[in-house]
Protein backbone atom coordinates (compact mmCIF):
# COMPACT_ATOMS: atom_id res chain seq x y z
CA UNK A 1 0.00 0.00 0.00
CA UNK A 2 1.94 3.08 -1.21
CA UNK A 3 1.80 6.16 1.00
CA UNK A 4 2.49 9.85 0.52
CA UNK A 5 4.38 10.90 3.66
CA UNK A 6 5.96 14.22 2.68
CA UNK A 7 4.89 17.09 0.43
CA UNK A 8 7.96 19.24 0.04
CA UNK A 9 9.60 20.49 -3.14
CA UNK A 10 13.02 19.28 -1.98
CA UNK A 11 11.84 15.97 -0.54
CA UNK A 12 13.28 12.76 -1.93
CA UNK A 13 12.27 9.15 -1.56
CA UNK A 14 9.62 6.76 -2.79
CA UNK A 15 6.89 8.22 -0.55
CA UNK A 16 7.59 11.93 -1.06
CA UNK A 17 6.59 14.49 -3.67
CA UNK A 18 7.92 14.80 -6.31
CA UNK A 19 9.81 11.49 -6.47
CA UNK A 20 6.75 9.26 -6.22
CA UNK A 21 5.14 11.08 -9.16
CA UNK A 22 8.01 10.22 -11.48
CA UNK A 23 7.95 6.56 -10.40
CA UNK A 24 4.16 6.08 -10.50
CA UNK A 25 2.29 3.87 -12.96
CA UNK A 26 -1.17 4.14 -14.50
CA UNK A 27 -3.82 2.90 -12.09
CA UNK A 28 -1.86 3.45 -8.85
CA UNK A 29 -3.60 4.43 -5.61
CA UNK A 30 -1.69 6.45 -3.02
CA UNK A 31 -2.77 6.93 0.60
CA UNK A 32 -2.22 9.77 3.05
CA UNK A 33 -2.62 9.15 6.77
CA UNK A 34 -3.04 11.80 9.47
CA UNK A 35 -1.60 15.25 8.76
CA UNK A 36 1.09 16.56 6.43
CA UNK A 37 2.52 20.07 6.68
CA UNK A 38 3.24 21.25 3.13
CA UNK A 39 4.83 24.58 4.03
CA UNK A 40 7.98 23.60 2.09
CA UNK A 41 6.08 22.82 -1.11
CA UNK A 42 6.80 25.68 -3.52
CA UNK A 43 6.32 24.32 -7.02
CA UNK A 44 3.17 22.57 -8.28
CA UNK A 45 3.80 19.23 -9.98
CA UNK A 46 2.32 17.71 -13.14
CA UNK A 47 1.07 14.13 -12.60
CA UNK A 48 0.45 12.90 -16.14
CA UNK A 49 -0.35 9.26 -15.37
CA UNK A 50 -3.90 7.97 -15.87
CA UNK A 51 -6.38 6.49 -13.37
CA UNK A 52 -4.44 7.70 -10.32
CA UNK A 53 -6.20 8.00 -6.93
CA UNK A 54 -5.03 9.90 -3.85
CA UNK A 55 -7.04 8.73 -0.83
CA UNK A 56 -6.96 10.02 2.75
CA UNK A 57 -8.97 7.12 4.19
CA UNK A 58 -6.44 4.37 4.87
CA UNK A 59 -8.72 2.31 7.13
CA UNK A 60 -11.83 2.45 4.95
CA UNK A 61 -13.88 3.97 7.79
CA UNK A 62 -14.55 7.39 6.25
CA UNK A 63 -11.68 9.26 7.90
CA UNK A 64 -9.93 12.07 6.06
CA UNK A 65 -6.27 13.06 5.89
CA UNK A 66 -5.23 16.71 6.27
CA UNK A 67 -2.69 18.61 4.19
CA UNK A 68 -1.82 21.96 5.80
CA UNK A 69 -0.34 25.26 4.65
CA UNK A 70 -0.19 24.82 0.88
CA UNK A 71 1.17 27.96 -0.79
CA UNK A 72 0.75 26.65 -4.35
CA UNK A 73 -1.80 24.25 -5.88
CA UNK A 74 -1.13 20.64 -4.92
CA UNK A 75 -0.91 19.70 -8.61
CA UNK A 76 -0.64 21.76 -11.76
CA UNK A 77 -2.18 19.25 -14.16
CA UNK A 78 -3.17 15.57 -14.14
CA UNK A 79 -3.78 12.65 -16.47
CA UNK A 80 -7.12 11.11 -17.36
CA UNK A 81 -9.53 9.91 -14.65
CA UNK A 82 -7.65 11.34 -11.67
CA UNK A 83 -9.40 11.03 -8.27
CA UNK A 84 -8.97 12.90 -4.97
CA UNK A 85 -10.74 11.20 -2.04
CA UNK A 86 -11.15 11.94 1.65
CA UNK A 87 -8.76 14.87 1.77
CA UNK A 88 -8.85 18.19 3.64
CA UNK A 89 -6.63 21.03 2.45
CA UNK A 90 -6.39 23.31 5.48
CA UNK A 91 -5.01 26.85 5.83
CA UNK A 92 -4.17 27.16 2.13
CA UNK A 93 -2.81 30.54 1.04
CA UNK A 94 -2.58 30.39 -2.71
CA UNK A 95 -1.97 33.54 -4.72
CA UNK A 96 -0.85 34.01 -8.28
CA UNK A 97 1.79 36.13 -9.94
CA UNK A 98 0.75 38.50 -12.73
CA UNK A 99 1.87 36.15 -15.45
CA UNK A 100 -0.18 34.06 -17.86
CA UNK A 101 1.61 30.97 -16.54
CA UNK A 102 -0.39 31.34 -13.34
CA UNK A 103 -3.89 31.43 -14.79
CA UNK A 104 -6.24 28.75 -13.48
CA UNK A 105 -5.90 28.63 -9.70
CA UNK A 106 -7.30 26.07 -7.27
CA UNK A 107 -5.98 24.45 -4.10
CA UNK A 108 -6.03 20.87 -5.39
CA UNK A 109 -5.42 21.53 -9.06
CA UNK A 110 -4.80 24.34 -11.52
CA UNK A 111 -6.41 22.69 -14.52
CA UNK A 112 -7.56 19.51 -16.20
CA UNK A 113 -5.74 19.59 -19.57
CA UNK A 114 -7.86 18.90 -22.61
CA UNK A 115 -10.71 17.73 -20.34
CA UNK A 116 -9.38 14.17 -20.51
CA UNK A 117 -11.42 11.47 -18.79
CA UNK A 118 -13.35 12.31 -15.63
CA UNK A 119 -11.74 14.24 -12.80
CA UNK A 120 -13.24 13.26 -9.42
CA UNK A 121 -13.33 14.85 -5.97
CA UNK A 122 -15.00 12.73 -3.28
CA UNK A 123 -15.51 13.79 0.36
CA UNK A 124 -12.96 16.63 0.17
CA UNK A 125 -12.70 20.08 1.76
CA UNK A 126 -10.66 23.27 1.33
CA UNK A 127 -10.17 26.20 3.73
CA UNK A 128 -7.99 29.30 3.56
CA UNK A 129 -7.58 31.68 0.60
CA UNK A 130 -7.23 31.19 -3.16
CA UNK A 131 -6.40 34.24 -5.25
CA UNK A 132 -5.90 34.48 -9.02
CA UNK A 133 -6.51 36.31 -12.28
CA UNK A 134 -9.01 34.12 -14.13
CA UNK A 135 -10.51 30.65 -13.67
CA UNK A 136 -10.28 30.71 -9.86
CA UNK A 137 -11.90 28.16 -7.57
CA UNK A 138 -11.38 26.58 -4.18
CA UNK A 139 -10.70 23.10 -5.57
CA UNK A 140 -9.75 23.60 -9.22
CA UNK A 141 -9.27 26.54 -11.55
CA UNK A 142 -10.47 25.00 -14.80
CA UNK A 143 -11.98 21.62 -15.61
CA UNK A 144 -14.27 20.49 -18.38
CA UNK A 145 -15.40 17.07 -17.20
CA UNK A 146 -15.49 16.57 -13.44
CA UNK A 147 -17.60 15.02 -10.70
CA UNK A 148 -17.69 16.50 -7.19
CA UNK A 149 -19.35 14.44 -4.44
CA UNK A 150 -19.85 15.52 -0.83
CA UNK A 151 -17.34 18.36 -1.12
CA UNK A 152 -17.14 21.63 0.84
CA UNK A 153 -15.27 24.81 0.04
CA UNK A 154 -14.62 27.12 3.00
CA UNK A 155 -11.81 29.07 1.34
CA UNK A 156 -12.18 32.72 0.35
CA UNK A 157 -11.89 33.07 -3.43
CA UNK A 158 -10.48 36.35 -4.66
CA UNK A 159 -9.89 37.79 -8.10
CA UNK A 160 -6.51 39.52 -8.16
CA UNK A 161 -6.78 43.29 -7.87
CA UNK A 162 -3.59 43.62 -9.92
CA UNK A 163 -5.43 43.06 -13.17
CA UNK A 164 -4.76 44.96 -16.36
CA UNK A 165 -7.26 47.36 -17.92
CA UNK A 166 -10.39 45.86 -19.42
CA UNK A 167 -10.76 48.07 -22.48
CA UNK A 168 -7.18 48.59 -23.59
CA UNK A 169 -4.31 50.89 -22.72
CA UNK A 170 -0.69 50.30 -21.84
CA UNK A 171 -1.59 47.99 -18.95
CA UNK A 172 -4.10 46.03 -21.01
CA UNK A 173 -4.47 42.41 -19.93
CA UNK A 174 -6.19 40.19 -22.55
CA UNK A 175 -7.00 37.57 -19.91
CA UNK A 176 -9.01 40.10 -17.91
CA UNK A 177 -11.89 39.81 -20.41
CA UNK A 178 -12.82 36.23 -19.53
CA UNK A 179 -12.67 35.71 -15.82
CA UNK A 180 -14.56 32.86 -14.22
CA UNK A 181 -14.74 32.60 -10.45
CA UNK A 182 -16.50 30.03 -8.29
CA UNK A 183 -16.43 28.63 -4.79
CA UNK A 184 -15.51 25.08 -5.78
CA UNK A 185 -14.40 25.51 -9.41
CA UNK A 186 -13.68 28.55 -11.55
CA UNK A 187 -14.59 27.19 -14.98
CA UNK A 188 -16.39 23.86 -14.75
CA UNK A 189 -18.34 21.24 -16.64
CA UNK A 190 -19.76 18.06 -15.15
CA UNK A 191 -21.71 17.27 -11.98
CA UNK A 192 -21.86 18.31 -8.34
CA UNK A 193 -23.62 16.10 -5.82
CA UNK A 194 -24.20 17.11 -2.19
CA UNK A 195 -21.62 19.90 -2.34
CA UNK A 196 -21.64 23.38 -0.80
CA UNK A 197 -19.62 26.58 -0.93
CA UNK A 198 -19.25 28.36 2.42
CA UNK A 199 -16.40 30.62 1.33
CA UNK A 200 -16.78 34.24 0.35
CA UNK A 201 -16.11 35.20 -3.27
CA UNK A 202 -14.51 38.57 -4.02
CA UNK A 203 -14.52 40.04 -7.52
CA UNK A 204 -12.89 43.37 -8.30
CA UNK A 205 -14.75 43.94 -11.55
CA UNK A 206 -18.40 44.91 -11.47
CA UNK A 207 -18.90 44.13 -15.17
CA UNK A 208 -17.91 40.46 -14.85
Amino acid sequence: MPYITEINTNATGASAFPDLISSSEDGDTYYISGEINAIGYTSSQVWNKNNITIDGDVSGTGTRAVIKNLKVPLLSAVGANFTFKNLVLQYVSITNAINSEYLNMGAFLRQQPNDTGTLRFINCEVSGTVKGRSNIGGFVGKCGNAVFENCVNKAAIEESEDEGMIDGGEDYDPYAEWEYIGGIAGSFGGEMRDCINNGQIYCQKTNK
